[in-house]
């Protein structure tokens, strides 16, 4: 089968450890039924530092692939090992700023707990370390220990999670659990960016190693893709942090509860992406075309999410009430059907995002801007009936994802492929 028509194949690999993250969430809500609230405060305030920083991942994979492409295997190693040295060195010191000034859990998500407040700091330097180390593996097309990358991460947070839930460790141990899972991750990670480059004549040679002066053209794309990034977490994310810390509105437990499903479709096209991303900007930038694979891609995540939504709609009413703490939410069973609905449009928006950040194209940011401002004005606006939120978010993701369609098959007609 040949390189470009494995995307199925890698993003199935890629998949897999997305069980083992929901693993984790299902153990803790039902280990941690009174605190659990604090843990995913620990969880929020992490993705709120990580989402700008997954540019990290689009950038590094961006400027592999362009130097494998070049057929340059000490160019790839000199980029390899100045990006995890310069970012490993900035985690730190993020880390370090982070333990000075008690960020965030010297405040109301913490109070009178400095151990998670440390155990934070600790987590800060590996989310900034993280997305680099993800973005070089995809650049080299090494799906595999991609997968291995992920699964470490996400098998011994399920693991270590359960071991100091037993050990009575309570929020600390949810806490000890993710830290214990970067470690090890990263660490395997490492391992395998030693390994030779696949593919690419020419030696490896770390001595050889100087660090690039910074370029404007990377920055930009850093840059842009920071705030497409920004913009989608806004879709995604914002409604729950609006209500729960905002609004105050009556039954955000369950609708906070009917997410950690609705997160699995946003997550679900994200394998895909991770294995179409370096092939677009590979083709791209060799003067081939690359809209085939957006509809390869785009395909694919619309069929799982269309399977996903019609075996959750059967199984909800069981699943949703055992699984997501129904005992404790009213009416969480259903409220995620049709949230799930509501949030697949942003899903595959999301692709269409991802394949013009693979290709240097930029005015879907035109769309998806003020698409994250109406977004917020709708949960304000709607914030006293959760159902008709659910309806209204659906509607505009709709809006949303036709609006970034026409962008992407407009630019079509202004460049190559």
């Amino acid at each position: 089968m040949p390189a470009n028509d494995k995307i199925l194949k890698h993003a199935i690999i890629v998949a897999l450890p997305q069980v083992f993250h929901l693993a984790f969430k299902v153990l803790m809500v039902n280990v941690l039924p009174g605190d659990y609230s604090r843990l995913e405060a620990f969880i929020a305030a992490l993705a709120i530092v990580a989402t700008p920083l997954s540019a990290l991942t689009a950038w590094a994979s961006y400027r592999t692939s362009r130097l494998v492409v070049a057929g340059d295997a000490a160019a790839v190693g000199r980029f390899t090992l100045s990006s995890v040295r310069t970012f490993a060195f900035v985690g730190l010191g993020a880390g370090l700023a982070s333990l000075a000034l008690g960020l965030i859990f010297r405040g109301s998500p913490a109070p009178g707990n400095p151990v998670l407040s440390e155990i934070f700091a600790a987590c800060v330097v590996f989310v900034v370390l993280s997305p680099v180390l993800n973005g070089l593996l995809q650049g080299r097309q090494r799906y595999g220990g991609l997968a291995l990358y992920i699964l470490a991460f996400a098998v011994a947070k399920v693991t270590l999670g359960g071991v100091f839930a037993a050990a009575g460790l309570g929020v600390n141990g949810g806490a000890l659990a993710i830290l214990g899972a970067y470690v090890i991750s990263v660490t395997a990670a490492v391992l395998l960016l030693s390994a030779p480059v696949r593919g690419v004549s020419g030696p490896f040679s770390p001595s050889a190693v100087r660090l690039p002066a910074p370029r404007s053209a990377q920055v930009g794309y850093l840059g842009l893709s920071a705030v497409a990034l920004s913009a989608m977490s806004i879709l995604f994310f914002s409604d729950v942090v609006i209500l729960r810390n905002m609004m105050h509105t009556d039954g955000v437990d369950s609708f906070a509860a009917a997410k950690i499903v609705g997160n699995i479709f946003i997550y679900a096209p994200i394998p895909i992406i991770a294995s179409m991303f370096p092939k677009v900007t590979e083709r791209h930038y060799s003067g081939e075309t690359t809209f085939f694979l957006l509809w390869k891609g785009l395909g694919l995540s619309a069929a799982i999410c269309a399977l996903g939504l019609v075996a959750w709609w059967f199984l909800a009413p069981t699943l949703g009430d055992w699984g997501l703490g129904g005992r404790h939410y009213e009416n969480v069973g259903v409220m995620s059907r049709v949230y799930c609905l509501a949030i697949a449009p942003y899903a595959l928006a999301n692709v269409l995002v991802q394949f013009s950040v693979a290709r240097g194209r930029w005015r879907f940011l035109a769309v998806i801007i003020p698409g994250a401002v109406v977004h917020v004005v709708l949960v304000f606006l709607f914030a006293a009936n959760l159902w008709s939120l659910i309806t209204a978010v659906g509607i505009f993701g709709c809006v949303v994802f036709t609006l970034v369609l026409l962008v992407v098959l407009s630019d079509r007609k202004f460049a190559r492929g």
